[in-house]
């Protein structure tokens, strides 16, 4: 049975479907997205319940993971954003992350472990906005 949909924004389409498998495996109807403009799309059609955002996404996508998670934060202040990065300065767009509206965070490699922690405390949270 269906938890809610999540939706993962990576640039890299191998990492986003790693996640999205265990996302699956966790319940969740997934979709991924590799730009800014195809994650924002994504959301207006159907918006998520989750969406987990790479911090550093390279230039193809259209944005860096700070602002698209700013952005996203902004148009739909209800729907859960977590921020994932495996880059060594972490901390730094982590905070960064933060102040934008990320309400979440993990390091990669992302594992189950990991997203059934900060996805099940979020879930048990009021939403945002």
């Amino acid at each position: 049975m269906s938890r809610g949909i999540a939706l993962v924004i990576d640039d890299d389409q191998d990492q986003a479907s790693s996640i999205a498998g265990l996302l699956a495996a966790m319940g969740l109807s997934t979709r991924s997205a590799t730009t800014a403009a195809s994650a924002q799309a994504s959301v207006r059609a159907e918006p998520p319940l989750i969406i987990l955002c790479d911090l550093h996404l390279g230039p193809k996508a259209g944005t860096t993971g700070v602002a698209l998670i700013a952005s996203l934060r902004s148009e739909h202040p209800t729907i859960r954003l977590i921020a994932i990065s495996g880059y060594t300065g972490f901390a730094l767009l982590l905070a960064a992350a933060r102040r934008m509206g990320a309400d979440g965070h993990i390091a990669k490699p992302v594992t189950r472990a990991a997203l059934e922690e900060v996805i099940g405390d979020l879930i048990a949270k009021p939403s945002p906005g």
